[in-house]
């Protein structure tokens, strides 16, 4: 089998979770005579792309900022495209993988997914796994972190979507199952759980000496429990306990004291520290810390939440008597009071109980209690155990063919509010296949024959085009329409000038296809628009619009990067070039006219609120297919903060409903950010 993983971390550079998870894994999987190809991004490439091959497997690191695409998204959401696109290349120079595994972690598989769900050919046919590692927006709740400032909300959105839409995902541990499904609030129970790998054979064993000394083994994080251990450990050392504390790992940022947290923690206990109670040894080598580990009495992983520890797989394979708390997937690992330990976090009392009986072992039974946790980890993480049911599982992914098996979309948010805005009556009979365009016109003589000669290149061949001229009085513009019925393939409908959402609506009345598009006068689309957008349309139930990314002319030359229209943040900002949808004519016609209040704009953000409200849901393709005319005199350029927030005002009146379903994410992301005026591209 030809396997491909995508990661963040890979040996030699990293020693984290991901990293460690990915070594085993790849180390496994070749043992088993399968072609492994690691891809992972690599800051200290000197060139853009490094391909070597490290014990039996292929690893493909590229230099990540080298992609144009890094202008237009923040980090991780530029990463990600680029882990799509580095992987799109290497498709067609060596060929198709048989699956490929990515973690949830930064979102990295996000649009990779997306092309896949949007009908990419090199990747409709390729079943993508992912292995849960440890999602942010899980940490960044856990630690107190910004978890509504952009870019970490957003980052936490991509992770959700790649959850929800991998063919099949893989969970190291229940419990990570169960707080993803809780924070989600989605059923996640057909989600594998399979632990991580790791063999016992390879481990160097120290003598197995006892000291008095305790390790914390971890990252100095607030999520990793220290400063509740501290807190514990000092009730011991002020009625005489006379064991150190020493601590292994490197340093977080601790935001909430804007401190690094192994500062904020030698302040706060900085009795302790200064009597020699507690030690900060940071990050040191792995041979260092392990013979750090080997002469503890006992390993500390306080987590207040761990989706699967290496921290506490590795102590337990080198013998050691570990305590940990039950908030993650140790409490799947340790048998409590038989090869370690496990308390409650949040509870003096249960770690009180615990410790207490860890101070009354003998260092034989210490002894004794080590090799009882060694003996788990060669059992419970073993590589014949793993390998096994991994690969099990991914044959018969493979065999199912998950090429559009389902004809459900992956949204991150699912609601009930749908409700009709109009009459059924309003739908007349469709022509199946045909795309009726819709261009408002207001005296827009100027750029009309460039938007019509747009629309005579586009690879969709089923078309209309319905011009509905909004009342113009500048002559030169009515004559060019005069000449644009000699010229074009049009069906031209003249009215009262009643504004942008009245013309929408008067030639939605005329429009005859099974599909609908807008396009303002002075716009164009790219060839295969309509084509990609209305293959969605078709292959999903649950779709009713389609956008995709702005690329700026005339006026500029940069580019807008649109998501799917998605609560909480589509109701602060709009995320999708709303004045060009494709759309399903009939939800349109049901829930999505345009309301002529909307006298100074947004009209067509409001309108696909309406949709989305309905569930009616849209999604965005990933590229930029629409070309938006820059000009100093539109529409848009006239917005200005009062009249921004009236037309806000009367948005966020017409859905209360819906805007009080996610008041709590919507206070805390306006909160962390700002008004919905001031920002543009939540990944930065």
């Amino acid at each position: 089998m030809n396997i491909w993983l995508m990661t963040t971390e890979y040996p030699p550079f990293y020693g984290g979770g991901i990293g460690t998870y990915c070594h085993n894994t790849a180390k496994l999987l070749n043992a088993h005579g399968h072609q492994v190809r690691v891809i992972v991004p690599d800051s200290n490439l000197d060139v853009a792309i490094d391909e070597s091959v490290r014990e039996g497997v292929i690893v493909y690191r590229f230099k990540p900022g080298l992609n144009k695409i890094y202008n237009n998204m923040g980090y991780m959401a530029a990463l990600s495209y680029d882990f799509a696109d580095h992987i799109e290349n290497l498709i067609t120079k060596v060929g198709r993988p048989d699956i490929i595994e990515t973690q949830e972690y930064g979102g990295i598989a996000y649009f990779l997914l997306h092309r896949k769900k949007q009908l990419n050919s090199l990747l409709i046919d390729i079943p993508i796994s992912l292995n849960l590692h440890t999602p942010k927006f899980i940490i960044d709740e856990i630690g107190q972190g910004p978890q509504f400032k952009f870019p970490d909300f957003w980052i936490g959105e991509l992770e959700k979507f790649s959850i929800l839409s991998a063919d099949v995902v893989i969970s190291p541990s229940q419990y990570l199952v169960e707080q993803i499904s809780d924070r989600m609030k989605v059923n996640l129970s057909n989600v594998h759980v399979i632990p991580n790998p790791y063999s016992v054979d390879s481990v160097e064993i120290f003598d197995n000496y006892v000291s008095d000394d305790m390790v914390f083994f971890g990252r100095a994080h607030y999520p990793k429990g220290l400063d509740q251990l501290i807190s514990f450990l000092k009730e011991f050392w002020d009625t005489g306990l006379k064991s150190k504390l020493r601590v292994i790992g490197s340093d977080g940022f601790f935001s909430v004291k804007n401190s690094s947290f192994t500062d904020y923690l030698k302040k706060k206990y900085k009795k302790y520290v200064d009597n020699g109670f507690i030690k900060f040894e940071g990050l040191v080598p792995q041979k260092e810390a392990f013979e750090i580990i080997s002469e503890a009495k006992v390993v500390f992983v306080p987590s207040l939440f761990e989706s699967f520890s290496y921290a506490v797989v590795e102590a337990m394979a080198r013998g050691k008597l570990v305590m940990a708390s039950d908030s993650g997937g140790q409490r799947e690992i340790i048998d409590n009071q038989v090869n370690g330990f496990l308390f409650d976090i949040h509870d003096f009392n249960s770690f009180e109980k615990n410790f207490s009986k860890i101070l009354e072992l003998t260092d034989s039974e210490i002894i004794s209690m080590g090799l009882e946790a060694r003996d788990k980890i060669s059992k419970f993480c073993s590589y014949e155990l793993v390998y096994e049911k991994k690969i099990n599982l991914w044959e018969n992914v493979i065999r199912s063919n998950p090429k559009q098996n389902n004809r459900k979309y992956p949204f991150i948010h699912e609601f009930d509010l749908k409700k009709n805005t109009s009459d059924e009556n309003l739908i007349r009979d469709e022509i199946d296949d045909l795309l009726s365009v819709v261009i408002p016109y207001y005296n827009m003589g100027p750029w009309i024959q460039e938007t019509l000669d747009s629309l005579m290149e586009v690879s969709y061949n089923d078309l209309e085009i319905i011009i509905v001229n909004d009342g113009s009085n500048d002559e030169y513009s009515i004559e060019v329409l005069n000449e644009i019925e000699k010229l074009y393939p049009v069906k031209l409908i003249h009215k009262k000038n009643g504004g942008l959402a009245n013309a929408r609506n008067e030639g939605v009345k005329h429009a005859r296809g099974k599909y609908l598009a807008f396009l303002d006068a002075d716009d164009k689309v790219a060839t295969e628009y309509y084509t990609k957008a209305i293959n969605i349309l078709k292959a999903y139930d649950n779709v009713s619009f389609v956008g995709c990314w702005t690329q700026y002319f005339d006026g500029s030359n940069g580019m807008w990067i649109t998501w799917n229209p998605e609560p909480p943040y589509f109701l602060v900002h709009n995320s999708v070039n709303s004045s060009a949808l494709v759309y399903k004519k009939r939800d349109f016609i049901l829930h999505g006219q345009n309301d002529p209040k909307m006298v100074y704009g947004m009209e067509d953000y409001e309108s696909a609120i309406s949709m989305v409200e309905a569930n009616c849901r849209g999604v965005v393709i990933t590229e930029p297919l629409f070309i938006y005319r820059i000009r100093p005199d539109s529409m848009s350029r006239q917005f200005n903060v009062d009249n921004q927030t009236y037309l806000y005002r009367l948005i966020t009146d017409k859905h209360r409903e819906f805007y009080s379903m996610f008041s709590f994410e919507i206070f805390n992301i306006l909160n962390s950010n700002g008004p919905a005026y001031s920002f543009d591209n939540p990944s930065f």
